[in-house]
C-alpha cells in the first residue's frame, strides 16, 4: 500500500481576522488584545506550515496581527478598513529560563520608534511564567 499524502495546508489568508461588527458601523473598530501570544513558538509552528510567508518573528507580527489594510485610505480618507488586526501583544514565556530570545525580544519593543518600525504599531507585554517541571507543558504565570 503507498503512503498517503498529507493534505495541502490551508491557505494562510484563511487565518486573518474576518471583520468586525465595529468596522461595519463607520466607527472606529474594537481593540483586540491577544491575551496569551507564546509568539516565538507559534511563529515557529507557523513557519514550518508555510516556510515562504514571514522571515522573522516581526515579519510575523506586522503581517499576520496588523495585515494590511488596503480599504485605510480611500480617495475621501474616511474609508472603514476591511480586516481587523490586533492592536496589542501579552505574549506568555513559560520557557524564559530556557530560551533566552525572550529578553531580544522584549528589548526590541522598548520605544515607540521600535514599536513603529519593527512591530507594526503593535504594543507588547510579556508576563513570565515558571514550568511546574522540566518535562511538563503546564507553567504558572507570575
Amino acid at each position: 500500500m503507498g503512503k498517503k499524502k498529507g493534505t495541502p495546508p490551508i491557505p494562510h489568508e484563511a487565518f486573518h481576522l474576518p471583520p468586525h461588527a465595529s468596522l461595519l458601523s463607520g466607527k472606529r473598530p474594537a481593540s483586540i488584545v491577544d491575551t496569551h501570544t507564546h509568539l516565538l513558538s507559534t511563529f515557529q509552528v507557523y513557519q514550518r506550515a508555510y516556510p515562504d510567508q514571514f522571515q522573522t518573528y516581526h515579519d510575523f507580527v506586522r503581517g499576520f496581527y496588523r495585515p494590511d489594510r488596503p480599504s485605510d485610505s480611500g480617495s475621501s480618507g474616511n474609508a472603514t478598513p476591511n480586516t481587523h488586526s490586533v492592536d496589542v501583544l501579552i505574549d506568555v514565556w513559560c520557557e524564559a529560563p530556557v530560551d533566552p530570545r525572550w529578553k531580544e525580544v522584549a528589548d526590541s519593543a522598548l520605544d515607540h520608534e521600535q514599536r513603529q518600525s519593527l512591530w507594526g504599531n503593535v504594543e507588547y507585554w510579556f508576563v513570565m511564567g515558571q514550568c511546574t517541571s522540566q518535562h511538563s507543558s503546564s507553567c504558572t504565570h507570575t
